[in-house]
């Protein structure tokens, strides 16, 4: 045997054999006539590769525990891609029904957000079905807005139907706020507070009464004596309280019996009594010039007065249309007082 590595060519000279020194196996190469068929069923790669390692010795690999020939690997495009995940290029992959819009999927027929098309949202009041933004449950479409047919004062019952200033929209009727009711005249009135109809329509207060809770009583500032409304700040048969009648040369000032000497500015000597005739309302002004029920007395003069039913707050645009200023006023019941004056009483 020759040592070193040789080749070794069967008698027939039809095969084709490689050896190692040390190693008595043969790697048998196969058949060297080019003209012997060919198996139509190659070895596999990895044994063939096998084999030689083992028959080279030194030139096998270093590291025996190295992978073996795995095959091709897999295409990427194999591995499944489930919804809302990002491709290789970027774009996202929807799951059946939704579509995407940006980085997410939407489902288009009912996403108030993307409703029919990504770059279509639907108003606050509207919902998306089908794709199509429609009005919630209970409301009409009325131009380019959902409404409320039954509470809105600009579409009552109707999308054509306003109610007139000062009214509200109550189960799809134009209708006087709560608390007041409709007068002869066609006005809203404020029965608990309104002097011309207090507790009831057609109902008036007297002049030094005040409507309150529906009930006429004693204007503020003044008491019940008897049948009549008095001050006792300045009433001579009343002064302090009810029935503590001053004497003769005396006057009431500030509710107590004082000589008469003691009226003076701001206050006025009316017959026994010292009153302030630019705020008094039954001496307003001069003595004995009492204000109407509607009226108070401001700087002297008698200045009419109404609640104002069509506000609950000032400022008030009706108190403005009738060049009266709003005042905020807690005999008014809540409502806003219009005052013919330049400042509130």
């Amino acid at each position: 045997m020759v040592s070193g590595c040789g080749v070794v060519v069967s008698p027939d000279e039809s095969r084709l054999r490689v050896f190692t020194a040390g190693d008595a196996s043969l790697v048998d190469l196969g058949l060297t006539d080019a003209g012997a068929p060919v198996d139509a069923t190659p070895p596999p790669p990895d044994a063939s590769r096998e084999d030689i390692a083992a028959d080279l010795g030194d030139d096998a690999p270093a590291d025996a525990a190295a992978p073996h020939d795995l095959g091709p690997m897999d295409d990427a495009s194999d591995v499944p891609v489930g919804a809302d995940v990002p491709a290789a290029d970027g774009a996202v992959t929807c799951a059946t029904g939704l579509t995407a819009c940006g980085p997410a999927c939407f489902d288009l027929g009912s996403d108030l957000r993307h409703c029919g098309s990504c770059d279509r949202a639907c108003a606050e009041s509207e919902v998306c079905l089908g794709g199509n933004c429609q009005c919630a449950a209970g409301l009409s479409m009325c131009g380019a807005r959902c409404v409320n047919p039954l509470i809105d004062p600009a579409h009552c019952g109707s999308c054509n139907s306003a109610c007139p200033a000062g009214r509200v929209c109550a189960a799809g009727r134009c209708a006087c706020p709560s608390g007041t009711l409709e007068s002869t005249r066609g006005r809203c009135v404020a029965i608990q507070v309104d002097p011309e109809n207090c507790g009831r329509l057609g109902h008036q207060c007297d002049n030094d009464e005040a409507c309150v809770a529906g009930v006429c009583v004693c204007r503020p500032g003044l008491t019940l004596a008897g049948t009549r409304c008095v001050d006792t700040q300045s009433d001579h048969n009343h002064c302090g309280r009810v029935n503590n009648r001053c004497g003769d040369t005396m006057a009431c000032v500030a509710g107590a019996c004082t000589g008469r000497g003691a009226c003076r500015s701001p206050l006025t000597l009316c017959g026994a009594d010292c009153v302030d005739r630019s705020r008094d309302p039954l001496n307003c002004g001069d003595c004995g010039d009492a204000c109407g029920r509607t009226d108070v007395c401001i700087g002297g003069s008698c200045r009419t007065t109404r609640p104002e039913t069509t506000c609950l707050t000032c400022p008030c645009a009706a108190c403005s249309a009738d060049r009266q200023l709003c005042c905020a006023s807690p005999s008014a019941g809540g409502f806003p007082l219009c005052v013919d004056a330049s400042r509130c009483p």
